[in-house]
């Protein structure tokens, strides 16, 4: 990590309970294992990154198959870790087939949870405005 990225990691620290970041490191250890994100993990997700659930993606999202979501995310999860890929373009490949998925197609905020849940030591979250 660069200077500018642990200042602005210090930062984050000091804005956030030292507890708030359990929900990533559970989900992330979670894809680690399973080599996919499932419905669930999402879910956990976008309460870490404080984001409505109530939302016409969000019930079209419920409607596909979880076998069906780890299958997409399985290949995400492949992307943003290959290590012939620079961390650009494997975080854009990473993002590109998300986009399969609903709740993905505009907007960066979930899709970078999903990113950094998949490989918490080469992507990262933007640091979006909370609260």
């Amino acid at each position: 990590m660069g200077t500018a990225g642990y200042r602005a990691r210090t930062a984050y620290e000091q804005q956030v309970a030292s507890a708030y970041d359990e929900v990533l490191v559970e989900v992330a250890v979670r894809a680690r294992a399973a080599g996919s994100i499932g419905k669930s993990d999402i879910g956990a997700l976008l309460l870490w990154k404080r984001l409505r659930a109530d939302t016409p993606w969000a019930s079209r999202l419920m409607s596909v198959p979880d076998l069906e979501v780890r299958a997409t995310t399985a290949r995400v999860v492949d992307a943003v870790r290959d290590p012939h890929s620079s961390t650009p373009a494997a975080a854009r490949e990473g993002r590109r087939l998300l986009a399969s998925l609903p709740g993905f197609t505009t907007g960066d905020a979930l899709a970078s949870a999903v990113l950094v849940a998949a490989a918490p030591r080469r992507m990262a979250v933007p640091a979006w405005p909370r609260g």
